[in-house]
Parts: structure tokens; sequence; C-alpha cells
């Protein structure tokens, strides 16, 4: 199987249908998982995070929106669309739907993971929890052009 076609599986398999027993076939031992909410160095890590998350949003489900790979590097955005269930972040369970956005580079080699980078918008998802109002970021002004180039 290719990277890409791996990394759909494993989002498939081990996100959208829960099944970590298939996380060893997938997942090197010496795996690391980077998130800016967990950092795990070990498979054993990696499901305690995962059952936290099923708990926290029971019914989630990742789509792939684009996909891109190069080399052993495969970058997928992808968008998690779930109801809090349970506490996230702190949080206690709201039963609100939320549409959580994001980035995920994973690095594979020999037909395993080795490692996967994800950068969710954790903060969209607080602020769906907690309703907060979006807030509107002043765009930059474009650079003066001096015609020096």
């Amino acid at each position: 199987m290719d990277n890409r076609t791996l990394v759909r599986t494993v989002i498939d398999d081990v996100y959208n249908n829960r099944d970590l027993s298939k996380l060893c076939l997938y997942c090197a031992e010496n795996y690391v998982f980077h998130d800016s909410l967990a950092l795990t160095t070990n498979l054993g890590d990696l499901r305690r995070v995962l059952e936290d998350y099923y708990e926290a949003f029971s019914d989630s489900r990742c789509v792939i929106e684009a996909q891109t790979s190069d080399g052993e590097l495969v970058a997928t955005r992808l968008v998690a669309i779930a109801t809090h269930t349970g506490t996230f972040i702190g949080r206690p369970a709201t039963g609100r739907k939320l549409h959580l956005t994001g980035i995920q580079v994973d690095r594979v080699r020999d037909g395993r993971l080795l490692e996967t980078w994800v950068q969710m918008d954790y903060i969209a998802a607080v602020q769906q929890v907690e309703r907060l109002p979006h807030i509107e970021v002043p765009r930059a002004k474009p650079a003066v052009q001096t015609g020096v180039w």
C-alpha cells in the first residue's frame, strides 16, 4: 500500500471505526504522535489519548479534504465532525456539534507510520463548545511597494 493510502486507512480504521487493535499493524514500535494537546512516544500512551478523544467525541468522523505526499511525508487536511459528549480540555460535555479543521503530517517508512504531527484548530473547538462569538481578526494591510525588487 502506498503512503497516502496507508494514512487514509489509519484515519478510517483507527479514528472513524475506533479499531485500536490495528495500531500495531500501521505504526512502528517507536511511533511518536505530536499534538498541541498530547505528545506520545509509545502505542500505549497513544491508545489512552485516543480513548479520551473517543469519550469526548463519541460520534466523531474525520473527513479528508485534501492530501499530498513527497517521499516519506504525507500531508492531510481534514475535518472532524463530532458531538461533544465527554470532557474535552477541561470542559464537560455540552452535546453541541463541532466542526474541527486541521492539518496532519505523517512520516511513513517501510509501510508503517513513524511519526505524526497534528495541528487542529482547538480555538475554534472551544468557541463552538462554549458558544463564544467568532473573533474577527483584522486583515493586514498590503506592504507598500517601493519598486526596489
